[in-house]
C-alpha cells in the first residue's frame, strides 16, 4: 500500500508603490512540492526477498566483506603523504557541501513545480496577496497540504472573517512594512475592506486537507526574496503600462 503525503509550500510574496496616486500592487508564489511516500509493503516485500538468500548467496557476501576488509587494511598503510592529500581533498569537499548549503537555504529542498505572479491598480498588496492564494489553493489538487511561507504576518488572517475589534487592533500595530497593507486602508473599512477575499479563502481551505501560514525571515530566504522582486517588477509594468495609454 502506498500512501501519497506530499506537501505543497508556497513562497509568497507582495509589493505596492503607495506613494503613486494610481497605487499599483503586485504579489507573486514560488511553488515548492515535497513528496513523501510510505511504502510500507514494498518493504514487506523486500525483507521477506532478503530472507529467501540462499547459502551461497551469503557465503558470497561474507567473501565479499574479507575483500572490503583487506582492501581497508591496504588503505591504512598509505604514506603520511597520501594521507594528508586525501585530508585537503575532504576539506575542499567540505567547503563545496557547505557553499551548496548556503545556495539553497531557505528552501525545502523540493521540486520547484511552478512560479506565478499578479498585478493591479489601485489596490494593496495584502489584497494581491489574498487574491494569489486563492488562486493557489484553487489550482493545487483537492485535499493537499498547503503551507504559505511568507514575511507578512497580516496574512496570518487569511481564514478568519474580520471584525470591527480586530480592526482597532491595527491602530497598535507598529507601521512597518508588514502592517501598511492595512493601516493604507480609510479608518472605517478596515474590517471589511478585505471580507470579499478572506471568505474566498474560508471556501477554497476547505477543499484541502491542511491549509496553514509560516512566517520565515526575509533575509534568510532566497524564494521569498525572489518572490518580492517579482511583484514589484510586475507591479512597475503595470504602472507603466497604465501610463502609456
Amino acid at each position: 500500500m502506498t500512501q501519497d503525503t506530499s506537501t505543497y509550500y508556497v513562497w509568497i510574496g507582495g509589493s505596492c508603490d503607495y506613494g503613486h496616486k494610481e497605487r499599483a500592487g503586485g504579489a507573486a508564489v514560488v511553488i515548492e512540492l515535497m513528496e513523501q511516500r510510505e511504502q510500507s509493503q514494498t518493504c514487506l516485500n523486500s525483507a521477506e526477498s532478503r530472507q529467501k538468500k540462499t547459502k551461497g548467496q551469503l557465503m558470497e557476501q561474507r567473501e565479499q566483506s574479507q575483500t572490503c576488509l583487506n582492501s581497508a587494511e591496504s588503505r591504512q598503510k598509505k604514506t603520511k603523504g597520501q594521507l594528508m592529500e586525501q585530508r585537503e581533498q575532504s576539506q575542499t569537499c567540505l567547503n563545496s557541501a557547505e557553499s551548496r548549503q548556503k545556495k539553497t537555504k531557505g528552501q525545502h529542498n523540493g521540486t520547484i513545480i511552478r512560479r506565478d505572479v499578479i498585478s493591479d491598480l489601485h489596490t494593496t498588496e495584502f489584497r494581491m496577496m489574498l487574491t494569489l492564494m486563492i488562486k493557489v489553493m484553487q489550482e493545487i489538487p483537492e485535499g493537499s497540504d498547503i503551507v504559505f511561507l511568507t514575511n507578512a504576518a497580516y496574512i496570518q488572517n487569511f481564514d478568519k472573517t474580520p471584525t470591527s475589534k480586530s480592526a482597532n487592533r491595527t491602530n497598535s500595530e507598529s507601521k512597518d512594512a508588514n502592517s501598511l497593507a492595512i493601516s493604507c486602508e480609510p479608518q472605517g473599512r478596515k474590517a471589511r475592506a478585505n471580507s470579499d477575499l478572506i471568505l474566498q479563502c474560508i471556501e477554497e481551505k476547505k477543499r484541502h486537507k491542511s491549509v496553514g501560514v509560516k512566517i520565515v525571515q526575509y533575509h534568510k530566504s532566497p524564494l521569498l526574496i525572489e518572490t518580492h522582486n517579482m511583484a514589484t517588477e510586475a507591479m512597475a509594468k503595470t504602472r507603466k503600462e497604465f501610463h502609456h495609454l
